[in-house]
């Protein structure tokens, strides 16, 4: 069993609220790897080498100062090299790189290659996470507050209804922070699917040719796709959270007076596909902005040096990392959630027993309600 993080009584009734995780994972093809982003890796500089690359003040570092790797850039195409992971000036944060390219039937040989130089602590794939939920009946009209009764929530609001100093951060695919129910400042979104991140009205939500209003209809899903229901994965999380309560709309949640953050992580082509680039980018803006908790209902299988480097440093710092441990039924560890420093999040159905989708095993931490009433 990992070490639990230890909040600060203000954090814990926030805790239930993060744990309440919907969680389908979709399968998006790649043409190289189908669990990383062609044309991207990364790779960290060790701590006892001291580069002289020259980088702009939106990350990007200039390529004709990276004398030492000038070889590769020609022979993979590098379109870009960029640092990015900023959050505290952490000194080995700050020698992680991105880099994208366009020889993209190259990665495992560029990855080689930079593993034999003799200055580059490791270089590796930029790994996709999909949003973790359950699919079900779109029509479903259950017991809308189950899970909140399951974890006596009403009990809790008599002693706490979430304060406005404690910020939340929900890094997802997307976050409809307009949203009646959610009302998240422009100051507090963000688009972490692009360098540099995009802040303001909107930048957390989907892509501007999604109907937030859609309602999916049965021929939708008989037809294997409706836009709005494939990209509300964050916004569902982010209500679960924080959608304001008493306020007579929407769904009441275990923390309706916390700030929340919204971080959107996938780009306009796929609301299923985030990576490590894009979720460790937002999670640095989120740390940046004063986050005390960051919520990723997201996973896959793998793990990154970046960010297990990145989220050990967060714990350090006292941000509670918290991440879904999965939805496959079966005790493979699913990243982010299986690293020591994040807090992992298996599911309970409504008869408090282990959901039958949840994943499982000793590196999770925790469990809470999860999916929805009428599962077993």
């Amino acid at each position: 069993m990992k070490k639990l993080f230890q909040p600060k009584l203000g954090f814990r009734l926030l805790f239930v609220a993060i744990f309440s995780l919907i969680v389908v994972n979709f399968t998006n093809g790649q043409s190289v790897h189908s669990n990383a982003k062609d044309g991207s890796l990364i790779f960290k500089i060790k701590d006892s080498y001291n580069h002289d690359y020259i980088i702009d003040e939106n990350n990007f570092v200039d390529l004709s100062s990276m004398k030492n790797l000038s070889s590769f850039i020609n022979e993979y195409g590098v379109t870009s090299v960029t640092r990015e992971l900023t959050a505290f000036n952490d000194p080995s944060l700050m020698r992680i790189f991105f880099v994208t390219f366009s020889e993209i039937d190259k990665v495992d040989l560029f990855i080689k290659e930079l593993h034999d130089v003799d200055f580059i602590e490791y270089a590796e794939l930029d790994l996709v996470r999909r949003p973790l939920w359950t699919p079900n009946d779109p029509y479903y009209t259950g017991n809308y507050k189950w899970y909140l009764d399951q974890i006596n929530a009403s009990a809790a609001w008599d002693i706490q209804h979430g304060s406005a100093a404690v910020k939340v951060a929900i890094v997802d695919n997307a976050v409809w922070g307009e949203h009646e129910d959610l009302g998240i400042l422009a100051a507090n979104q963000c688009n972490a699917s692009v360098n540099p991140v995009q802040t303001g009205t909107g930048k957390s939500a989907p892509p501007t040719s999604v109907n937030q209003n859609q309602n999916c209809t049965y021929n939708d899903f008989n037809d294997g796709y409706c836009n709005s229901y494939e990209w509300s994965h964050g916004t569902h999380c982010a209500g679960l959270v924080g959608a304001k309560n008493n306020n007579g709309k929407g769904i009441a949640s275990i923390g309706g007076g916390v700030t929340l953050m919204g971080v959107r992580c996938s780009d306009n082509s796929s609301a299923d596909d985030m990576y490590t680039t894009s979720i460790t980018r937002g999670v640095n803006w989120a740390a940046q902005q004063g986050a005390h908790v960051i919520n990723m209902s997201l996973g896959g299988t793998g793990s990154s040096n970046a960010e297990q480097t990145q989220f050990q440093n967060l714990y350090n710092n006292g941000i509670c990392v918290v991440a879904a441990a999965g939805n496959d039924g079966t005790q493979v560890k699913n990243y982010p959630a299986a690293y020591a420093s994040v807090l992992a999040v298996a599911s309970t159905d409504r008869n408090k027993k282990l959901s039958s989708f949840s994943q499982y095993g000793t590196w999770v931490d925790i469990a809470a309600p999860g999916g929805y009433y009428n599962e077993s």
